[in-house]
């Protein structure tokens, strides 16, 4: 099975908005990976600005600058979540976009539970939310997840990504050991796998 790195998710999250029309240039700086930030074109509008962010159990975790502002979100008009798709029938990575105003909206409600709770974190410390139902117990909130809010969901099925995916983005070493063990009729546990490099 494919293990997404979270640089093919962001390049889902580029394919996504491209499908929803938008023509897509990532945005560099100094310490952001590459599609971390992209801006958002449609004909006869204003560019738009995204937040690209990875996630494995659907969470969305940020922290605040030293004025309470939550990072990176600053000048973003959108915030595209990428993560494993549920969906069995169709495996690949969800996309869904959110407006900054809708994340802001439930990381402040997140702070203001977790505050009156006495668990306010430093502003260092990222405050979690969640795209689907979740134990909130671990997130020190009960706020219900962000799904319904999406402006758009996309999914960008495995087929679609595997021509990015190089063999390093795969557990070569697990499906080496399963191929080894069912050639040779051994129980996998009794395969290791050793890499040398001749002089």
């Amino acid at each position: 099975m494919i293990k997404y790195t979270n640089g093919i998710k962001r390049l889902a999250a580029q394919m996504a908005a491209e499908r929803r029309g938008f023509e897509v240039r990532s945005q560099t700086a100094q310490g952001v990976p590459e599609r971390a930030r992209l801006e958002l074109r449609r004909p006869d509008q204003e560019p738009l600005q995204a937040v690209v962010r990875t996630s494995e159990a659907g969470l969305l975790g940020l922290r605040r600058d030293s004025k309470g502002g939550w990072k990176p979100l600053g000048t973003a008009d959108f915030v595209l979540i990428a993560m494993k798709s549920g969906n069995r029938g169709r495996r690949g990575i969800e996309v869904l976009a959110f407006s900054k105003d809708t994340v802001v909206a439930a990381l402040d409600a997140a702070l203001a539970q977790l505050t009156a709770a006495d668990r306010r974190p430093p502003n260092e410390v990222p405050v979690f939310i969640s795209v689907d139902a979740y134990d909130k117990a671990n997130l020190g909130h009960a706020l219900p997840g962000i799904r319904k809010d999406a402006i758009w969901t996309e999914t960008i099925h495995a087929d679609e990504l595997a021509p990015h995916v190089d063999v390093e983005d795969h557990d070569y070493i697990e499906v080496a050991r399963r191929q080894f063990a069912k050639r040779n009729a051994v129980d996998v546990k009794r395969v290791t796998v050793t890499f040398s490099i001749s002089a």
